[in-house]
């Protein structure tokens, strides 16, 4: 699988131009985000970069299916949703294995028999579901006969049939990435994601200059009604007084694990940041956004990277990473 197209500059570049005092160029590099989840290549200046990307796989393929709509490429589109799917499941069979405390090389060794086949992910999928949260995971299995007849029967995809598939596949990822948000310590999360980007990053040997991606257009986030609350007063305030705010935004990145607040007197105040690592006991998952609002930020994206192109992007010398 060869995923989207990405911007990045050289970073060795970066570091030698700030070293010497002078502004960073805009020159960046096109590259394909793998399957490995590490891009290499060689800028102009013949430095060996590592581009880690920090997500997953799925979020990846959902970002493709959804460029496809907007190109008008149907067939592909409902194919990316429907693997989209299949790694999402897969992501959450490795997590909850991780809560577990079962290795991951047992995992893989267990995963090759479902590897190669959709109905057994799903029903590994479906019975780990089951377990962890007591109740079934709602599967529309009609909705399969649309992807079969357009993958293996060569039927073709209609506008309305790859809208109504992309819906219905964008649901069922929320709803599992809600469901881990709101039942699954934000410890073990944290630590199983820095987790595979650490076995990600180890690949690496050290001639290469490292940095990390992560552009994901999934939210992850959870909020509790206190945060969405202080959430609309800043909004508010940023607006009344933008001087004031950019001010004390900076004062508090330079402290680090601050925040900004409304206290009840209608302040602006810097507190301490929560902990990412707590559950939080009435928090919900807030993420959610609507098919047409993701196209319209893919559309974005694509047009940015249209617009950036000109004159700034070179064609990177990939590096075969195959061996990763």
């Amino acid at each position: 699988m060869v995923g989207r197209i990405v911007h990045v500059p050289c970073l060795k570049c970066h570091q030698e131009e700030l070293e010497a005092g002078r502004l960073p160029s805009l020159k960046s590099y096109e590259i394909l985000t793998p399957d490995t989840g590490i891009a290499l290549f060689e800028c102009n200046q013949h430095h060996h970069n590592a581009v880690l990307i920090q997500e997953q796989t799925f979020e990846i393929l959902l970002e493709l299916a959804i460029e496809n709509l907007v190109d008008k490429y149907y067939r592909e589109a409902i194919f990316n949703f429907a693997a989209a799917q299949e790694r999402c499941f897969e992501f959450f069979c490795e997590l909850i294995s991780f809560e577990k405390q079962i290795s991951a090389d047992n995992f893989s060794q267990c995963w090759k028999i479902y590897k190669n086949s959709s109905e057994r992910q799903l029903g590994a999928f479906y019975f780990l579901y089951l377990m962890r949260f007591n109740v079934p995971f709602e599967y529309n299995q009609k909705k399969s006969e649309l992807r079969n007849n357009v993958i293996h029967k060569g039927e073709i995809a209609t506008k309305d049939n790859a809208f109504e598939y992309g819906i219905y596949i964008l649901n069922n990822i929320y709803n599992i990435i809600e469901a881990i948000t709101e039942n699954i310590s934000p410890k073990i999360l944290n630590e199983f994601i820095s987790k595979k980007n650490t076995e990600k990053s180890s690949k690496i040997n050290g001639k290469y200059y490292i940095s990390t991606l992560s552009a994901s257009i999934l939210s992850w986030q959870v909020a509790t009604p206190k945060e969405l609350e202080q959430e609309k007063l800043l909004q508010q305030y940023s607006k009344l007084h933008p001087q004031e705010y950019a001010h004390k935004v900076a004062e508090a990145n330079k402290l680090g694990k601050k925040i900004l607040n409304i206290d009840y007197n209608g302040n602006l105040i810097i507190v301490d940041a929560p902990d990412p690592n707590l559950k939080k006991i009435d928090g919900h998952y807030v993420g959610r956004k609507s098919l047409d609002e993701l196209i319209e930020n893919v559309t974005q994206i694509k047009n940015h990277y249209t617009l950036t192109k000109s004159g700034n992007v070179e064609c990177a010398s990939v590096i075969d990473c195959t061996n990763i």
